[in-house]
């Protein structure tokens, strides 16, 4: 399931869909699980551990098209909370911190900043070399405090996108 589209037959890793699932149903009452879930999905999306940040390895050879086989962008409500939470502006200055060899491919997180630097040139992107998330985090937390700091005390732009 993604909200681009029908997912392809070798798309693979559900944690993310699964989780964001899991959230807006818990948000939105009337959104029903089984209605972008197949039932396995549903079994899956059970078995998360409920803060969800928990890794689960198994996960990541599941197809999607195990999990669900729908557009959720053709499935109404879903569709409607999501459009509803899609931005059309970025709505403040965004910076994304990426570690080169971290478990989330830089790719990824291109991708997202990508996408808002077409609705904003307030998203900047820095990648330093660090093997996981949390080194990353660490290994930039000199730059993203100058950086927060900056935003808060000066009206410099973003050197971004």
């Amino acid at each position: 399931m993604t909200a681009a589209g029908v997912a392809g037959p070798d798309d693979v890793g559900v944690l993310d869909p699964l989780r964001a699932v899991r959230a807006y149903a818990a948000a939105y009452p009337e959104l029903r699980v089984e209605d972008v879930l197949t039932p396995k999905g549903v079994q899956l999306m059970n078995a998360l551990h409920e803060d969800g940040c928990v890794p689960f390895p198994e996960l990541d050879n599941v197809r999607i098209l195990d999990v669900s086989n729908v557009d959720v962008m053709g499935v109404e409500p879903w569709a409607e909370r999501i459009r509803a939470h899609s931005p059309h502006k970025a709505p403040y200055p965004a910076l994304y911190v990426v570690g080169r060899e971290a478990w989330v491919p830089v790719e990824v997180v291109t991708d997202v900043v990508d996408k808002l630097c077409q609705i904003s040139d307030q998203v900047e992107l820095r990648e330093y070399a660090a093997p996981t998330h949390d080194s990353v985090i660490a290994s930039a937390y000199h730059d993203w405090g100058q950086w927060i700091q900056q935003r808060i005390t000066s009206d410099d732009p973003v050197n971004g996108c």
